[in-house]
């Protein structure tokens, strides 16, 4: 139930990740999704989805529905556990910046604030030059970021799971 309203772009290449609220078991869902280049929508946001809403088949809450976190962001994102494997990070990368912007995602919801790491290129110019995927390493200490067209770029950093924090 109000799953068409979810936004995000399906042209966006790596538009959509699912995490379960810690704590909740297997019936509170954050759905963040990020929008396309040369689109109108670019932002980056969540909705939460409550699996055991409408009779058991779920449903968006109506008040958890495209929460805007950012308003311009790559097609990107990615999200890796915690150190304590409770907790999960969302990881974004911010438009005309070098900044990555890490959000923790703990029982209480979605922290506000993000940690902000400077590292890496600064990806501007056109907005196509925001195509590419963001990944974790299987340990959660590693991240690549693939940069399209002019970049033509693949990067690797180290990511603390503890603080959230992307380096090197």
């Amino acid at each position: 139930k109000n799953g068409s309203a979810i936004a995000g772009n399906p042209s966006s290449t790596n538009n959509a990740v699912i995490v379960p609220l810690p704590g909740s078991g297997d019936s509170i869902y954050y759905v963040f999704t990020v929008g396309a280049a040369n689109q109108a929508n670019q932002q980056f946001q969540y909705n939460i989805v409550n699996m055991k809403g409408d009779g058991g088949l779920g449903e968006v809450e109506p008040t958890g529905m495209n929460i805007i976190i950012e308003d311009k962001v790559f097609e990107k994102l990615a999200a890796i556990k915690h150190c304590n494997n409770k907790d999960t990070w969302i990881v974004v990368h911010k438009w005309n910046s070098d900044e990555y912007h890490s959000y923790l995602l703990t029982k209480t919801g979605l922290s506000n604030t993000p940690v902000i790491s400077n590292t890496g290129l600064v990806i501007s110019g056109e907005e196509v030059n925001a195509l590419g995927t963001l990944k974790f390493s299987s340990k959660g200490n590693k991240l690549a970021a693939c940069h399209a067209f002019d970049n033509n770029a693949v990067e690797l950093m180290d990511f603390d799971n503890t603080t959230g924090m992307l380096s090197n």
